[in-house]
């Protein structure tokens, strides 16, 4: 008897960091186009995201998300680090076009 479980096996070998991220990012936009196609925004037309990892790219993910639509909140931050959590916020309140849709208070700012 042979036990062959090559058809069941990863032959791709280990997911770079990229694909990984490539792959989630293609899977979030399929759903927000479907979310979008069938009309499955929240009743109060605001959508709450939250940003984790105050970094370039964190930032820059936030500030996209703000721009890409004026129903986006920017409602929660977290970093490794308060310094720059608490930098990034003002950054963000100070340049941005909506900075009337930060609504990050202290009770929602996560450190660790």
């Amino acid at each position: 008897m042979s036990s062959d479980h090559t058809d069941s096996v990863n032959t791709a070998g280990p997911v770079g960091r990229r694909q990984f991220v490539k792959a989630g990012a293609g899977a979030l936009a399929a759903t927000g186009l479907v979310g979008n196609v069938w009309g499955s925004t929240p009743a109060s037309g605001r959508l709450k995201v939250g940003l984790v990892g105050c970094g370039g790219r964190g930032t820059g993910a936030a500030e996209q998300a703000l721009n890409a639509d004026p129903g986006v909140i920017l409602w929660a931050m977290g970093d490794m680090y308060e310094d720059r959590l608490v930098d990034r916020r003002e950054h963000l309140l100070k340049n941005s076009p909506a900075a009337d849709r930060i609504m990050v208070p202290e009770s929602r700012q996560f450190v660790g």
